[in-house]
């Protein structure tokens, strides 16, 4: 049997109340490196939210098309 080495990407969440995780217990406002699933699993249940320097979203790139399809409309 191999293994596949799979990179696991960590997220930072700060979070919103006490938490425990692993027995280790947090207070609120301490910032964790969480799985992207954990994450998830945090935000969703208001225990955690996207670290603050995470939290602006990427400017997508306009495509070719959507330029194209400004011009015809001016």
């Amino acid at each position: 049997m191999s293994q596949t080495n799979q990179t696991v990407t960590e997220i930072q969440v700060t979070l919103l109340k006490n938490h425990t995780r692993a027995g280790q217990s947090y207070q609120a406002n301490d910032t964790l490196s969480v799985s992207q699933t954990t994450a998830d699993w945090l935000i969703k249940n208001d225990i955690a939210e996207l670290k603050a320097d995470d939290k602006a979203e990427p400017t997508k790139p306009k495509t070719k098309e959507k330029e194209l399809l400004n011009d015809n409309r001016s």
